[in-house]
């Protein structure tokens, strides 16, 4: 016999699908969720499906609920749909039903540290909930909630082998880091005392270097100092020096000069011995008769009268022109 659906129990049964759209049943959308928040992980459809005959129950059990004489008439025409004959338990029924949706159905962010013991605990109350109404509960649905549940468990060994080696490589980070600083800070300290020998190198190196720099512009003010002092004096001889040539030429003051008036006197006397020795010796001059020898002897006295003065006079010509050049220079400088 084929039971058709009344158009109230297709009502029901949309109504039921629509609460259980808004607790977060719908097929479609948990597709999506599951999806994202699980990466292709969570079996999803197997789900969906339980949900969905779940949510077709409920309707019916709603509508049967409203409906109780609809077994009553066998006659497929009239207003029941259905046979008394073969009725459920409506008291478990509901109950089961409650418990079901009483289960949290909330979205939880896969970010949550408790995802996963979250989902397992939402399993495992939903499978206490086919435990404790077994007349009810459709058994196929039970083993995939329960296979499902064994597959939330793994991912959550899976997910504590990876809390240890994740804690386990953190600790090593730990290490490392801790080793890396250690190292860091005592090639800082040995930098730090290497810098600390610089500087009081350098230090001591710039004051000696300041004191030899003091000594050598000490030494550089006290020279400039003596040379202007000498500059200045002998500018001073120079003023002085100069004061006695004004107005007169390089031949008078050579004319005045000590050493050429020296030699001209040498000169002078020289000339008069000649001339002495010239008139005294001449054979020409005579008041008595010489020999040749005698008159021989007195030409070589005046020759060497005339050689005297000649030297006298070269002697002084020499003198005379070195002091008239030496006065011209001065003059040029007094100038």
């Amino acid at each position: 016999m084929v039971v058709e659906k009344s158009e109230a129990q297709i009502r029901n049964e949309q109504e039921v699908k629509r609460i259980l759209a808004e607790r977060g049943y719908s097929y479609k959308n948990q597709k999506k969720k599951v999806n994202k928040a699980f990466a292709r992980r969570f079996p999803v459809f197997k789900f969906g499906i339980v949900v969905v005959i779940l949510g077709i129950l409920c309707g019916g059990a709603v509508w049967l609920i409203k409906h109780p004489d609809f077994f009553k008439n066998e006659d497929l025409a009239s207003n029941n749909d259905y046979s008394s004959t073969d009725n459920y338990d409506d008291a478990d029924y509901l109950d089961f039903l409650a418990c079901v949706n009483a289960v949290d159905s909330s979205d939880v962010s896969i970010d949550d540290a408790q995802f996963w013991y979250i989902l397992k605990g939402r399993y495992e109350q939903t499978i206490a909930c086919y435990d404790n109404y077994p007349s009810v509960a459709d058994a196929d649905t039970r083993a995939e909630l329960e296979s499902n549940l064994a597959e939330i468990n793994g991912n959550i060994a899976t997910g504590a082998a990876a809390d240890i080696s994740y804690q386990q490589r953190m600790t090593d980070i730990d290490n490392k880091l801790q080793k890396n600083i250690a190292e860091i800070t005592k090639r800082g300290e040995e930098w730090d005392a290497e810098l600390s020998r610089r500087i009081a190198e350098r230090e001591a190196n710039s004051a000696a270097q300041r004191e030899e720099y003091e000594r050598q512009r000490a030494e550089y003010e006290a020279r400039t100092a003596a040379a202007a002092a000498e500059a200045e004096r002998i500018a001073a001889e120079k003023a002085a020096r100069c004061a006695q040539y004004d107005g007169k030429s390089s031949t008078e003051l050579a004319d005045a000069d000590p050493a050429v008036i020296s030699a001209k006197n040498s000169m002078n006397y020289e000339i008069a011995n000649y001339n002495n020795a010239y008139n005294r010796y001449n054979c020409a001059n005579s008041n008595v008769v010489l020999t040749q020898s005698q008159c021989e002897s007195r030409k070589a006295k005046i020759a060497e009268a005339e050689a005297k003065a000649n030297a006298a006079r070269i002697t002084y010509n020499n003198i005379r022109n070195s002091k008239i050049s030496e006065y011209s220079s001065i003059l040029i400088s007094c100038r």
